[in-house]
């Protein structure tokens, strides 16, 4: 099975990108495909098109998934959406576990919170796709 998770800037700025990928690894999923890119309005719209996304929310989402560029990866592995949603955490890292990713290293407001991940088979193929598009690109 496969999932699809993308670092965000707070992460990669603050150095965080190998522990991240170092937790993957050893929880036995794969990379299949990882790309760095700077997207686009456009692409923020797609990925966040949510009826129920307050929109003082997705401002600041849009503001913080544009101005630097992000970490895309596909993984494999055995149940993969569900092992990497217990892995990553709550959204708000101020409520995530110990030893989860936010848990452990999440200090910011919650659209700034380390890291997205597909939180459903459905929706894997679609986030990817929409990610690694070029033409989503800023």
């Amino acid at each position: 099975m496969e999932t699809f998770v993308i670092i965000k800037p707070d992460a990669i700025r603050r150095g965080l990108i190998g522990n991240i990928i170092k937790r993957f690894e050893q929880k036995g999923l794969t990379i299949l495909r990882i790309e760095l890119r700077l997207k686009s309005r456009a692409w923020c719209a797609l990925h966040y098109s949510s009826p129920d996304l307050n929109s003082q929310i997705y401002h600041r989402l849009k503001e913080v998934m544009t101005r630097q560029p992000l970490i895309g990866i596909v993984l494999e592995g055995e149940k993969a959406v569900t092992v990497l949603r217990r892995m990553i955490g709550a959204t708000d890292s101020t409520q995530a576990w110990p030893g989860t990713i936010r848990g452990d290293f999440g200090t910011l407001p919650v659209h700034e919170n380390l890291i997205h991940a597909s939180d459903s088979e459905d929706i894997v193929e679609q986030e990817a796709k929409y990610f690694f598009d070029p033409r989503t690109d800023c």
